[in-house]
């Protein structure tokens, strides 16, 4: 562990979503439990390089703490950084899914509830990436990172390599999948999954369940009731 000294690594929320493998070689490979796209991601500000790239700070989630993360750099006037993320979609307010986002009367979409609208702070657009002057910024859709804690550095899916000063590891949770319910369960984790329950409901209404999961009696997706975790 003497690789890590100096080195600031914050695991916000439920590591559920992500697993750190460490070696007897101090090497540690980050797996997000969720799927990418595998491809070589969006740069929203700077520019790729196959060479290293040397971040004092790295910030590895696209999720609500990242994006608030992301937030505190700015107040703080900080701009380098870098949020490496897996999904393709800005930070946004995870919340928003299970509720906004489900209205029959104007539904919540985005960019209407990226970070950090929840808390009344800014809306954290690709213009406010920008106009905050982050370098190298937002790498989006990058997959799953491999990082070396004795070296201090990252490595993306396409080769590419961050080496960094601190490290803020904000992958955050993945649903928990439940053996006693059928493949007409619907977990809530991303706007890919809420889109598919607002298809699946198709104009059912509502019914708050005790154990926090939402009730719907009937839809196309199952003549059976549909349960939709969050």
């Amino acid at each position: 562990m003497n690789g890590m000294k100096g080195t600031v690594v914050g695991v916000l929320g439920r590591c559920l979503g992500a697993s750190v493998r460490v070696s007897s070689h101090s090497r540690a490979t980050l797996t997000a439990a969720r799927g990418a796209d595998g491809g070589r991601g969006r740069l929203l500000t700077g520019a790729a390089s196959t060479a290293p790239t040397h971040v004092k700070h790295v910030v590895i989630g696209g999720g609500v703490s990242g994006g608030y993360a992301m937030n505190e750099f700015a107040k703080l006037g900080v701009t380098d950084v870098a949020l490496v993320s897996e999904s393709t979609e800005l930070p946004y307010e995870r919340p928003a899914l299970t509720k906004g986002f489900l209205l029959q009367d104007s539904p919540a979409r985005l960019p209407g509830f990226h970070t950090s609208v929840g808390t009344g702070g800014p809306r954290q657009d690709e213009a406010w990436y920008r106009e905050c002057g982050f370098s190298p910024g937002l790498l989006l859709g990058c997959g799953r990172p491999t990082v070396n804690f004795a070296e201090k550095s990252v490595v993306l899916n396409d080769g590419r390599t961050l080496t960094y000063d601190k490290l803020l590891i904000a992958t955050g949770a993945h649903s928990v999948t439940l053996d006693q319910f059928s493949d007409d369960t619907i977990y809530i984790r991303s706007i890919a999954d809420a889109t598919r329950l607002v298809a699946a409901l198709d104009g059912e209404a509502i019914q708050t369940h005790p154990v926090r999961c939402r009730v719907f009696r009937r839809s196309r997706y199952s003549a059976r009731r549909l349960l939709a975790f969050y």
